[in-house]
């Protein structure tokens, strides 16, 4: 498995810190954090409903900075 093609789904720091760690793209939901304790993501979203296919297509179609 290539880390690059893999994508984490999380709503904890902890977990937010070994995606980014492992090299994968992460999209956060904030049910449980504020976006700002979960920095250093690709996409944060305020629930998981919240355009979730536009979103994680994005991430593979298009280069992340």
């Amino acid at each position: 498995i290539v880390p690059l093609n893999c994508l984490v789904i999380e709503d904890a720091v902890s977990g937010v810190q070994a995606a980014k760690a492992a090299g994968m793209k992460c999209v956060v939901a904030t049910t449980t954090n504020p976006a700002e304790k979960l920095a250093n993501t690709d996409v944060v979203l305020d629930n998981l409903a919240e355009s979730m296919t536009d979103y994680f297509q994005g991430l593979f179609i298009r280069p992340i900075k």
